[in-house]
């Protein structure tokens, strides 16, 4: 078949009744012939060949494309994979909650006071703490060993420590004075308590699971309403009277 121009882009069919076969071979060969004719009916040949070559053109774009978007989604998936994910959520922990607020800190050293603020993890031990305000503040894992949150004598009253509802989750208390502190709720799971003055203590309704109260002073103290689950009392045994039943 004849092909226009001295040199041209000339399509032949497979099949001798000179129609194009169908499905995926129906694209057209292309070479390249030398011709010196080109006579009016070349015209719509060459045209149709301009058609078809711009279309695997766009086709073979069209798959590239395709294969770098998808390259990009497998980047951006493994970006964002489990592993990822933590591995971000680790990093901005720092101020989501993960650790304690130094500001916060800063102004309760100050002032004595610090209420529904967060000083998890905050190093207080030994601090004098006396008559000191941390009502539904965050203290999970703070170091309050030795310190003391006894009642402040005032000039004509005393004030005592607020620690009312405040999370001091595994915190620890060891030889801290509490004596006569305001503590209603107070979260104390798994606390060292261990030697601390909890004379005059108001402790209703708190939660002493897993705490550890060996040798501490509860002269006084009232309890009305905690929760007892493998807490060590200060004679050293273990009360689980608010335990629940295993389910059956």
């Amino acid at each position: 078949r004849a092909c226009p121009g001295s040199v041209a882009v000339c399509a032949h069919s497979n099949r001798s009744d000179g129609h194009d076969p169908a499905g995926a071979q129906d694209a057209a060969k292309l070479t390249l012939q030398l011709d010196h004719s080109m006579g009016a009916g070349h015209h719509r040949a060459w045209y149709e060949i301009s058609v078809r070559s711009q279309a695997l053109y766009d086709n073979v774009n069209r798959t590239l494309f395709v294969s770098k978007r998808n390259a990009a989604a497998v980047r951006l998936k493994t970006c964002l994979s489990p592993t990822g994910l933590a591995i971000a959520f680790f990093f901005a922990g720092a101020g989501l909650g993960f650790a304690f607020d130094k500001a916060k800190l800063d102004t309760f050293l100050t002032t004595n006071a610090c209420k529904y603020c967060d000083l998890t993890g905050a190093d207080l031990s030994g601090r004098d703490m006396r008559g000191a305000d941390l009502q539904n503040a965050q203290l999970g894992e703070a170091n309050l060993s030795g310190a003391d949150l006894s009642t402040l004598a005032m000039e004509k009253r005393t004030q005592p420590s607020n620690l009312e509802s405040a999370n001091l989750r595994g915190a620890n208390l060891s030889n801290a004075n509490l004596a006569k502190a305001a503590a209603a709720r107070v979260y104390l799971r798994e606390a060292n308590l261990t030697g601390a003055d909890l004379s005059g203590a108001d402790l209703s309704h708190a939660n002493l699971q897993d705490a550890n109260l060996a040798k501490a002073m509860l002269d006084g103290t009232r309890l009305g309403g905690a929760k007892f689950c493998g807490t060590i009392m200060p004679d050293g045994s273990t009360n689980d009277s608010g335990c629940q039943p295993p389910s059956q």
